[in-house]
């Protein structure tokens, strides 16, 4: 299929998607039969934009982990690095408030999301905006705030999603390659793969064409976000702006189809890295290292993704196909429908693939009383779980102290929620931003309810 054929199918649904979900505009790449293509969509933002292309940054989020997980199995294919040696080989400073965690913890549990820390731990809530860290040793500062850092769990038990993992794993490639990590990456992975419109700094991106990230105000009309507020310390974690066509690029390459003449890893890592390491919560069936891992009627994928404040991405490779779509979008909650809707278009449409909504399967109604309480919503605010027939309600609210300090958090939190039961101790939202987002929940060792995780991140339940 030629490019324009592509886009003439593509179009109609993109543009009606944008409006639809008032998102100002999306970049989408698709590797189908052996050619990569990529387009645009919308205005690369609200006030002053210009049309978005194939070649549009956006910030791509929490695939970016995808980024350093590569460069650590360069590291590991040249000896310098195994999965199971432990962080404090490495970082002998290193340190978090759990001794057992501290001691044993391992680049493995960095990379499967399974340390047991709280994944999105930026300290302790503070009066006023954290200073943004944008020197050489920024990763180093960030890891040391993790002495701080609430464990949910013991070490390797209960996964749960974590992003401060990640900046330990880009601290351990600083050491081992003697480079910073965006060096590192920018040399080992993004240079070698022809990835010349991938950035990490913002002076790099800003002499380019890119997208500005959006958010609904009290009013739910669209503003820019300001200031563009990525510090390096979200490098390994999310720290990378790319382009659909670069992000094509980067499918081909984990799809096993190299560049002609270039080479980042062996097919034998390549494969895997996509392999199961660890069950992955209600993100996916499984987590290999850094891929989400899932099969849609039988036909393993292999994806991630990224939300960044304002710019949202989905990335999935169907790699016994030889697919991958990339939708990148510079909005917030409802870019995430946005970046759905078009990757549901691409799986089936192209490939005849189709995720179909779980269906309800109801649970009596103890069992959904025993799920009801409160839990924790990190280390500012709690969620109050109450049964509503045969479904769960959730609602947010932030700690006293903290809307003291804070009285603009209450406009950050998520909106009251109902979920149904689709099996197990498994629920789904059906309305709203979050629609299709799942939750469940996981027990403690000696039978109880321990933890609501939803977005992946577990929430303990309180006394």
């Amino acid at each position: 299929m030629n490019s324009a054929d592509l886009r003439k199918k593509l179009a109609p649904v993109a543009d009606a998607a944008l409006e639809e979900f008032d998102v100002t505009g999306a970049s989408v790449g698709i590797r189908i039969d052996d050619e990569n293509h990529s387009f645009g969509f919308g205005l690369t933002n609200n006030e002053y934009g210009v049309p978005v292309d194939g070649d549009t940054l956006f910030q791509i989020g929490s695939t970016s982990k995808t980024f350093a997980a590569t460069k650590l199995m360069q590291l590991v294919e040249e000896g310098k690095v195994s999965l199971d040696d432990k962080v404090l080989e490495f970082l002998p400073n290193f340190k978090v408030p759990d001794e057992e965690t501290t001691q044993n913890v391992t680049i493995r549990h960095l990379v499967t999301h399974t340390s047991g820390w709280m994944g999105d731990w930026g300290g302790p809530p503070r009066r006023g905006r954290r200073k943004v860290e944008r020197g050489d040793d920024a990763l180093r500062k960030r890891i040391g705030i993790l002495k701080e850092v609430p464990q949910l769990s013991p070490l390797g038990t209960v996964w749960s999603y974590n992003n401060s993992a990640f900046s330990v794993l880009g601290h351990i490639i600083e050491r081992v390659t003697k480079k910073t990590f965006e060096d590192a990456v920018t040399e080992g992975v993004m240079n070698p793969l022809g990835m010349e419109r991938s950035f990490y700094f913002p002076e790099q991106i800003m002499t380019q064409k890119f997208a500005l990230g959006h958010v609904k105000d009290k009013d739910g009309n669209l503003k820019v976000v300001r200031p563009w507020a990525q510090g390096r310390a979200t490098g390994p974690s999310g720290g990378v702006v790319s382009s659909a066509a670069d992000q094509m690029l980067y499918a081909q390459f984990h799809l096993g189809q190299h560049p002609e003449g270039k080479s980042v890893l062996s097919q034998e890592t390549v494969t895997f890295m996509q392999q199961p390491l660890a069950e992955a919560a209600t993100m996916a069936s499984h987590v290999g290292v850094s891929w989400l891992l899932d099969d849609i009627d039988g036909v393993r994928t292999v994806a991630h993704g990224g939300t960044m404040h304002g710019q949202t991405s989905a990335f999935l490779m169907v790699p016994e196909r030889g697919f991958a779509v990339t939708v990148l979008t510079n909005g917030g909650d409802e870019g995430k429908l946005v970046h759905r809707k078009l990757t549901k278009w691409a799986l089936q449409e192209l490939l005849g693939l189709e995720r179909t909504n779980p269906e309800t399967q109801e649970l009596p109604a103890e069992s959904l009383d025993e799920l009801a309480g409160q839990y924790s919503y990190y280390s500012y605010g709690t969620i109050d779980i109450s049964r509503d027939g045969t479904r769960l309600n959730l609602e947010w609210a932030p700690l006293p102290e903290v809307l003291k300090k804070n009285p603009e958090i209450v406009d950050h939190f998520p909106k009251p929620m109902s979920v149904r039961p689709i099996g197990g101790l498994k629920f789904i939202a059906d309305e709203g931003p979050l629609a299709g987002l799942p939750l469940d929940f996981v027990r403690r060792a000696d039978g109880s309810i321990g933890w609501m995780r939803m977005g992946g991140r577990a929430q303990t339940r309180l006394p």
